[in-house]
């Protein structure tokens, strides 16, 4: 087995490689604001990560055992595995291209507002992961890029499980394999099998929710606690903001012990958030971008608090029961009406429905709030993928309070129960947000999946040779006579309009179309900046998003 201290590395390094960037994040805000000039450079980066790392040292420790056990070994090789694969026949996610991959490169100069990234005004989101993914990117290439990152978070998960494998039965060593257990059912939910070895946050978003669990559990400082929370919530905000009542719950729990140096650790953390979204807020009118936007109103976004209509549920009754129901309905997620894989969603039901009898039982306040949370994320979303950190908070905190009776249903009963999971778990390996149908043909044959073994070996000759600029030169993108590129939101064209702003140093900017001119160019809340991307041009300019 691995030794804690690979563990404790990689755990390390990632919190302080997305640590780092928010401390970038305020320090090129800054730059443009006073400077009035586009701020990128990995050097600062680097810089300001190694004095981030050396900070956060002493922070993670992780007591090393010698116990090996089988579900760990399975986990790891499964992962292993799937990492390796995925990202050798890496495809391009719609996200991806959208957001996650550009996002790095328009902050460089998103408040000198010369260039928009449109994804439905969802630009201005903290781009607290773009920015490590763009310098990654630039030197290691996508896959490579994409492997290291994986391989890394699936290390920190491996060693969260064994952190709270010794917290949670400290006495009693052969139980330790029912966290090992739980960890490999976890790493295996479709949902989130689904976003592994992808540019997406979700993962991260566990990975830190985890973390400050584990924070909360153990009652570390106030101040480690508190930096794990803030990362956990802008890591993913569609995440993140369901994650609010239980975190705020371990705030409150914990204020007699906070001391000035707490304060004083998490403020650099505390600052560069609150400028940007303060920026943010004086920009559109929401501090939260599309985040809660009936109570801000900002002409930019809809008016139903980031409520997507095409997934959750409708009424008060559905709301308390979509945990339980929701996952058997064609409304949870894209991913289960495609890969018919809402039967094993159901599963996660027992996380939500032991929060309400757990309460009921020993009335502890945490699984009250563990229940309300819940309930938030039904009333405000229902999506399947946005409370996946949410159930690792909940088994977490359960299976701690349930382990005095975890003897009496004795191990064999969960090997066994988790070896059936296990058979589930390995159809999800085909599941990937990049099969959504919006893989674009021109990177891949048409109709041919790329998980077919005829594009592994065309992926292995890849790696080193698919960063930005050699992806720019592979596309052959036509160069236009004009000194802008339009595109229309969330179109596949937003990918290579952001390519041409890289290379071809094209300014970009939004068409809108006629009724969302008259609401956002008539509003006084949006800033005259913002307005200036977003003035609707020649349609014959357009890159068609279609």
């Amino acid at each position: 087995m691995l030794t804690s201290k690979i563990y404790r590395f990689s755990s390390l390094f990632l919190i302080s490689l997305i640590a780092a960037s928010a401390i970038y994040i305020l320090l090129g805000s800054l730059f443009q604001f006073v400077f009035q000039m586009p701020f990128e450079s990995i050097v600062v980066f680097a810089l300001i990560f190694l004095v981030v790392r050396f900070l956060l040292r002493k922070q993670i420790i992780l007591d090393s055992h010698k116990q090996s056990d089988l579900p760990t070994i399975v986990m790891l090789i499964l992962g292993i595995i799937l990492i390796f694969y995925r990202s050798t026949t890496y495809a391009f996610s719609f996200d991806d291209m959208v957001f996650h991959l550009p996002s790095g490169h328009y902050f460089g100069s998103i408040w000198l507002f010369k260039n928009f990234m449109p994804m439905d005004f969802a630009t201005f989101l903290y781009p607290l992961l773009q920015v490590p993914y763009l310098f990654l990117v630039e030197l290691l290439g996508l896959r490579a890029a994409i492997l290291f990152l994986s391989t890394f978070q699936l290390l920190w998960f491996v060693g969260l499980s064994k952190r709270f494998a010794l917290v949670i039965f400290p006495n009693k060593p052969k139980m330790r394999v029912s966290i090992s257990l739980l960890f490999f059912v976890l790493y295996f939910i479709p949902e989130l099998v689904a976003t592994h070895v992808t540019f997406s946050s979700d993962f991260y978003s566990v990975l830190f929710a985890l973390e400050a669990s584990y924070a909360w559990m153990t009652k570390k400082s106030f101040g480690w606690m508190t930096f794990t929370i803030l990362l956990a919530v802008f890591v993913k905000q569609s995440s993140g903001l369901f994650l609010l009542p239980i975190f705020v719950y371990f705030v409150i729990t914990r204020l007699k012990t906070i001391s000035l140096r707490d304060l004083l650790g998490v403020f650099p953390l505390v600052l560069s958030i609150a400028f940007y979204h303060i920026v943010l807020f004086i920009s559109t009118g929401n501090p939260l971008a599309f985040l809660l936007n009936g109570i801000f109103h900002s002409p930019l976004y809809p008016i139903d608090n980031f409520r997507d209509m095409r997934w959750g549920p409708f009424g008060f009754m559905q709301i308390v029961i979509w945990p339980v129901v929701g996952n058997l309905t064609d409304r949870y997620s894209e991913l289960t009406q495609k890969f018919k894989s809402k039967y094993f969603f159901a599963l996660l039901s027992v996380f939500y429905i032991a929060s309400a009898w757990v309460f009921v039982r020993t009335k502890k306040l945490v699984f009250m709030v563990l229940f309300s949370s819940y309930v938030f994320w039904a009333w405000q979303s229902g999506y399947g993928r946005y409370h996946l950190a949410l159930v690792a908070i909940a088994s977490v905190l359960l299976l701690n309070d349930f382990r005095k009776n975890i003897p009496k249903l004795g191990i064999r009963a969960i090997f066994v129960t988790t070896a059936l999971v296990t058979v589930v778990s390995l159809v999800t390996f085909r599941i990937d947000v990049g099969q959504r149908g919006f893989v674009l043909e021109k990177y891949f044959p048409p109709k041919v999946s790329p998980y077919y073994l005829s594009q592994f070996q065309k992926g292995l000759e890849l790696y080193g040779q698919d960063k930005f600029y050699d992806t720019y030169l592979e596309l052959s993108i036509e160069t236009y006579d004009t000194s802008s590129i339009i595109v229309s939101p969330r179109g596949h064209a937003t990918f290579e309009a952001f390519l041409l702003n890289r290379y071809e140093n094209k300014p970009v900017y939004l068409k809108l179309t006629p009724e969302d001119s008259v609401r956002i160019l008539a509003s006084e809340r949006v800033s005259s900046k913002i307005k200036e991307n977003l003035k609707p041009l020649e349609p014959s300019l357009l890159i068609d998003s279609n």
